[in-house]
């Protein structure tokens, strides 16, 4: 069970820099699962994006095959859906196998 202050600050809206002030965090049957979405574009990249965290290493290559693109940052490995008419239809693949646990918005 979540307490209301874990649940307020995984809530907290994102700065202007893309970043979760508190990264949501969740436990699930065990496991320390993390999950933030974030459509904000990151710097110098034009293109509207949501960025999904809290994969794990055997997730990365079907994460790949179903649409999803990567990039490294700050020496992390970070997953985005492109935000394009194919985008909706990637998401609702990974969100079919998935179940989404949680949304932040940039509000």
């Amino acid at each position: 069970m979540i307490s209301s202050a874990a649940a307020t600050k995984a809530a907290m809206p994102l700065h202007s820099t893309g970043r979760a002030s508190r990264p949501a965090a969740r436990r699930v049957a065990g496991h320390r699962c993390r999950r933030r979405y974030d459509a904000a574009p990151c710097r110098g990249d034009e293109r509207p994006r949501i960025e999904l965290a809290g994969f794990t290493d055997s997730m990365r290559d079907w994460w790949k095959s179903i649409g999803f693109f990567s990039e490294m940052i700050s020496g992390r490995m970070r997953f985005f859906v492109p935000m394009t008419e194919e985008g909706s239809a990637i998401l609702g693949r990974r969100i079919e196998r998935h179940r989404l646990i949680d949304v932040v918005s940039r509000t």
